[in-house]
């Protein structure tokens, strides 16, 4: 039975040709992990410990601009992603097999922009530390 678009191991088989992020890497903030990394293992965890998917790099976002350029190197190297937030998500989402993880979870700002409604906010900061 082959898995539907979508699902954790669409689009694994593409990294080997994108050298693993490898041109991704000078233009972040943020930190590419990959498999062999001392953190890599870490950041791979969630908080469902049955789960254990092990992407191919993961992006550890510093900032907007960190998502918006891996978002833009796997569309263009068709590389299935995943998003991270906090980890919470208990099916596991978070993380994919062979792609690219893109974490939020270092990403703590609040921001209100000046034409928007006293109670707009713009939060990628955990509720917890508002």
């Amino acid at each position: 039975m082959t898995k539907p678009e979508g699902t954790a191991s669409a689009g694994a088989g593409k990294l080997p040709d994108v050298k693993r992020g490898d041109g991704l890497k000078s233009t972040l903030r943020g930190e590419l992990l990959r498999s062999g990394d001392d953190a890599y293992d870490a950041a791979r965890k969630i908080h469902n410990g049955m789960i254990d998917r092990r992407p191919a790099m993961i992006v550890r976002c510093a900032g907007v601009a960190d998502v918006m350029r891996a978002v833009k190197f796997a569309r263009e190297h068709e590389v299935l992603v995943s998003v991270r937030g906090g980890g919470h998500g208990i099916a596991g989402f978070a993380v994919c097999d062979g792609g690219m993880m893109i974490d939020l979870s270092q990403m703590h700002s609040v921001q209100r922009p000046k034409a928007a409604p006293p109670g707009a906010i713009s939060m990628t900061k955990p509720w917890r530390s508002a």
